[in-house]
C-alpha cells in the first residue's frame, strides 16, 4: 500500500499539474540575473549580469562578469545567491573553474554584492514633492544593480572588483535540502614567479661608511681621496652593471663625469640627475614604509675624482684593470628612470672623456626624518 502511494505522489509530481513541488526542486543554473558557469549542476563559478551603462558593453543590453573572490563575499552571500537561484541552501565552492585564469577577459569584474530582500505588496508611501534627479559625483564609488526580474527575492547592488581574467572568481554550490558534507579547502594558488633581483643590486657606492644605514660596498680607493675637499669622508665614485662592449658578458663599470658641452647649466644638470638616480637606486627608492630608509639625499662635489694616470700599488684604483667606462648623456626614453641603466648611457672600453668620475654622496636617513 505504501510503495504505491509513493509511485502515484511521483507520477503526479512528474505527469500531473504544478503544484509548487516540482518548480521548487528544479535544478536552475540560470534566474534572476544570476549565472552559474564552469562545473555541472547546482555548482560553478559565480555570474551576474547587469545594464548599468559602466557594467555593460552595449547601452542596455546585459552583459555577464564573474566576482572576485575576495574578503567582502561571505558565506551569507553564496545563500542569497542560491536563494535567487531557487534553492534553499548555499555555500561557497572552489575548483579549476574558480581558481585559474580565464580565456575571456570580460569588460567589468564585480567586488561587492549588496542585497536587499524584497517586501511583496508594501504599502503605498506617502506623497512627496518630487525630488530634483541628481549627477553621480566622481568622487563616489560606482554602483550598479543586478539585472533581477519584479518577481525575484532579492534587488542586489555590486561595486567593481579588483581582479581580472586571473581570477580568482567567486565559486557556489547550491542544495535543496542541507548538505551532509564538509568541502575539502579549495586548492592552494600557483607560487608566484620569484621577484626579480632589487635595483640596488646593479649599482654599487665606494666611499665613507658614515652610519649603519649606508649601503658602502667598499671604500675609496686611497690614491683617490682628498681629504682637503673630503673626498673620502664624504664623497665618493658610484659604479654600474653594464653589459661589455667586447664580449657581452655583465662587467661593473665606474660613472663617469660628463663635460662634453659647453653648456654649464646642462653639465650641473646631468650630473645631479645622473648621482639623484643613483643613489636612489642605491636604497631601492622610492618604496613603502617598512622601519627603513625614509629618505635619501644626494650631494654631487664641485671637485671632481681625477683618474689616476700613474702606476697604482696594492688596492689602489687601477684603471688599466676597468673592463668598462659608463658616461650618461641625459635621461634617455624614461622620463622618470628610476635606475642608471635605464638612462641614455653610453658605454665605453676607454677611460672617461672628461679624465674624471662622478663624484657623489649618497645620505639615506631613516623614516622618522621623512614623518617630520
Amino acid at each position: 500500500m505504501k510503495l504505491g502511494l509513493l509511485v502515484a505522489v511521483l507520477l503526479v509530481l512528474q505527469y500531473g499539474p504544478d503544484l509548487g513541488l516540482a518548480q521548487t526542486l528544479r535544478n536552475y543554473r540560470f534566474k534572476n540575473g544570476i549565472r552559474l558557469a564552469g562545473d555541472p549542476g547546482a555548482k560553478g563559478r559565480l555570474e551576474v549580469s547587469s545594464t548599468d551603462a559602466w557594467f555593460s558593453t552595449v547601452s542596455g543590453k546585459a552583459s555577464w562578469s564573474p566576482v572576485c573572490d575576495t574578503s567582502d563575499f561571505a558565506k551569507e552571500d553564496a545563500v542569497i545567491m542560491c536563494k535567487m537561484l531557487g534553492y534553499t541552501y548555499g555555500r561557497k565552492y572552489s575548483s579549476k573553474f574558480t581558481t585559474t585564469p580565464r580565456n575571456e577577459t570580460d569588460f567589468r569584474y564585480v567586488g561587492r554584492i549588496i542585497c536587499d530582500e524584497k517586501i511583496f505588496d508594501p504599502p503605498l508611501p506617502a506623497r512627496s514633492p518630487p525630488v530634483r534627479a541628481r549627477s553621480r559625483s566622481l568622487y563616489r564609488p560606482l554602483v550598479g544593480s543586478i539585472n533581477t526580474p519584479k518577481a525575484s527575492p532579492y534587488t542586489c547592488r555590486i561595486r567593481p572588483g579588483p581582479c581580472d581574467n586571473k581570477g580568482p572568481f567567486v565559486g557556489i554550490e547550491c542544495a535543496h535540502v542541507p548538505f551532509d558534507t564538509i568541502l575539502p579547502p579549495p586548492p592552494s594558488p600557483p607560487a608566484p614567479p620569484p621577484l626579480p633581483p632589487a635595483v640596488s643590486s646593479y649599482v654599487r657606492f665606494y666611499g665613507p661608511q658614515l652610519s649603519e644605514l649606508y649601503n658602502v660596498y667598499d671604500d675609496l680607493e686611497r690614491n683617490l681621496e682628498d681629504e682637503d675637499n673630503m673626498i673620502g669622508t664624504l664623497y665618493g665614485r658610484l659604479e654600474v652593471q653594464v653589459t661589455s662592449p667586447v664580449d657581452g658578458r655583465p662587467v661593473w663599470a665606474p660613472l663617469c663625469f660628463y663635460n662634453d658641452t659647453t653648456d654649464s647649466s646642462y653639465v650641473d644638470t646631468i650630473q645631479m640627475t645622473t648621482a639623484d638616480v643613483a643613489c636612489q637606486q642605491l636604497y631601492n627608492w622610492p618604496k613603502m614604509f617598512d622601519g627603513g630608509i625614509g629618505l635619501v639625499m644626494t650631494r654631487v662635489s664641485n671637485v671632481r675624482i681625477d683618474i689616476p694616470s700613474g702606476a697604482s700599488v696594492g688596492d689602489d684604483f687601477d684603471p688599466t684593470k676597468v673592463a668598462a667606462w659608463a658616461t650618461v648623456l641625459g635621461n634617455g626614453a624614461d622620463a622618470s628612470p628610476r635606475t642608471v641603466q635605464a638612462m641614455n648611457i653610453a658605454i665605453s672600453t676607454t677611460p672617461c672623456k672628461s679624465g674624471a668620475l662622478l663624484t657623489v654622496a649618497c645620505q639615506p636617513f631613516g623614516e622618522r626624518h621623512r614623518r617630520n
